[in-house]
């Protein structure tokens, strides 16, 4: 399928919303956006209701821009396309390669600086990793993370190996469904091999240590429980801010922050990476 340029990225979501209104499209692109069934289930409502108009398809779209970046968001859209298998649309109206929308790359310059920390999850929680890069990037730390699918080749692995080894720090964003991806403990693997320091920060309701072959690579390891029982808008803060300054505490015995990213924002100082919870031992 050839592609259509389309500059303004608010026609796209409407020329997207117009193609998939049907109650199965919009239940499996609202998944792949991260949305809840109530969400998806108004959606629906909403097209009904408009005598199978796209309006509701096209809300939800507009109301998932709103968590994205400007930076990001085309990108996270064609792999959310992907995911849910709409493929073809993916090609048309988001034509760039989506190894090219990776951010950030690693520079190819002797003057630019590498990340510093990779973030290494599974894709179910893309929209809390995000949120988390954003924060860390606002203290000083420049980020490493897929914004893809994980699978995407030969190109996109080897970019994947390529941040891992050019990052000072790998942050485990561990989740049940992240100890069990062949991915993501491969690229754990990966990071143990190149004796990398690890850092397991615990974003959802899972056991530790992890299930799995994962458990003996990281199980002994200092983690941080970021995720609590409050309710949250998925894709913005969901942490307390000591365990946030647990996590820049542990980052800065391995790496300084770039003072030139800090923001105005205030963020809690770091702390000794000793208040961290202990994982279990042998």
């Amino acid at each position: 399928m050839s592609s259509v340029v389309i500059n303004d990225f608010d026609e796209i979501l409407k020329v997207i919303a117009k193609t998939l209104f049907t109650n199965s499209d919009i239940d499996d692109l609202g998944k792949a956006l991260g949305f809840e069934d109530a969400d998806i289930g108004r959606a629906t409502d909403e097209n009904t209701r408009q005598g199978g108009n796209y309006m509701g398809t096209y809300g939800l779209l507009k109301k998932w821009r709103r968590r994205q970046t400007s930076l990001t968001e085309k990108a996270a859209l064609r792999s959310a396309l992907v995911h849910a298998g709409f493929h073809d649309l993916a090609s048309k109206y988001l034509s760039t390669p989506i190894t090219e929308l990776i951010m950030p790359q690693t520079p190819s310059d002797e003057s630019g600086k590498p990340p510093t920390v990779f973030l290494s999850y599974q894709w179910d929680h893309q929209l809390e990793v995000i949120a988390i890069k954003k924060h860390l990037e606002m203290a000083g730390f420049p980020c490493w993370m897929d914004i893809g699918q994980m699978g995407g080749g030969d190109k996109l692995f080897a970019k994947i190996d390529q941040g891992i080894r050019s990052s000072k720090v790998i942050l485990c964003m561990v989740t049940e469904k992240y100890s069990s991806s062949e991915n993501c403990n491969k690229e754990v693997n990966l990071a143990n091999l190149l004796k990398k320091p690890i850092i397991p920060v615990l974003i959802d309701n899972t056991q530790w240590p992890p299930k799995g072959a994962m458990s003996m690579l990281i199980g002994e390891l200092l983690y941080i429980r970021f995720f609590n029982k409050k309710e949250y808008v998925r894709g913005e803060k969901f942490w307390e801010n000591a365990k946030f300054s647990e996590l820049l505490g542990q980052i800065s015995y391995h790496a300084t922050p770039d003072e030139s990213m800090v923001t105005d924002e205030q963020h809690p100082r770091p702390t000794p990476a000793a208040s961290t919870e202990q994982g279990a031992s042998s």
